[in-house]
């Protein structure tokens, strides 16, 4: 494969019928990784079994790095003897790594990927303020540390990378991975590709001024203005959709390590 171009596939899930769309290859730029003193087995493919706590028919580690000056937390799900390759996965609007990404991070790893859910910045465990803010650019480059970060982990060094976005997850991992190169795949779990258009501008117009002054008041202040992120009346929520609610109002979705 040329350096610097490829093609990217992805699945595209939309309920039963998965849908297969080509992407064009990108122009892309390599990115400064580092390295880690861990022990490795110098197999490629094979990691210890050992490492992480068993759970279910995967293993898991807590996982943390660094984005540009702000310490990040996952879960790294560790697959029972050889892996594949390595996934990394992003997750819906406002979600943190014990939600979607984790459920779909452990059964990759029982399928034998190693897997890497985590908190973006300014959600769950990981660092960043104000807390809650939902900033698909700091996502995106999220997503890029965590693929330096494990690239460099000498563990998974030779180990092809996959990406995995989930609902608006989708959309912040294909741009991440069109800047990517560490990435060789990509696949969308009911994702949700928007696009910027003057109509969609116009009418997130009273809530993009609201926010705007929100920000103020927090630079001025500190003082941080949320939302919840549902609601089981979809009032003045980011997330006003019942089947929202469904999971992260319930116990299936609701986690301690997220505000709603």
């Amino acid at each position: 494969m040329p350096r610097g171009r490829r093609h990217v596939a992805v699945l595209e899930q939309r309920v039963q019928r998965p849908e297969q769309v080509e992407i064009e290859g990108f122009d892309i730029h390599l990115i400064n990784t580092a390295y880690f003193d861990y022990q490795f087995d110098n197999r490629p493919g094979t990691i210890y079994p050992a490492m992480g706590n068993a759970i279910g028919a995967d293993l898991m580690e807590r996982y943390e790095f660094d984005c540009e000056g702000d310490r990040l937390v996952g879960n790294l799900h560790l697959p029972q003897g050889d892996a594949h390759g390595v996934a990394i996965l992003t997750g819906p609007l406002t979600s943190v790594k014990e939600q979607a990404t984790g459920a779909w991070a452990s059964a990759l790893a029982e399928r034998g990927f190693v897997s890497l859910s985590f908190d973006h910045r300014y959600f769950g465990e990981s660092a960043g303020r104000p807390r809650q803010l939902e900033n698909p650019a700091a996502k995106i480059a999220d997503i890029q540390a965590a693929a330096a970060s494990l690239h460099g982990d000498r563990r998974f060094t030779s180990m092809p990378m996959f990406a995995v976005g989930i609902c608006a997850g989708g959309g912040y991992m294909a741009r991440a991975v069109a800047a990517e190169p560490l990435f060789c795949a990509f696949a969308g779990v009911a994702g949700y590709y928007a696009q910027a258009t003057e109509q969609s501008i116009n009418s997130a117009a009273p809530a993009i001024a609201r926010a705007r002054e929100a920000e103020k008041r927090w630079r001025e202040t500190g003082v941080e203005e949320t939302v919840p992120a549902v609601a089981a009346d979809n009032g003045d929520v980011a997330m006003p959709l019942a089947e929202v609610f469904a999971y992260y109002g319930t116990p299936r979705g609701a986690v301690p390590n997220i505000d709603v």
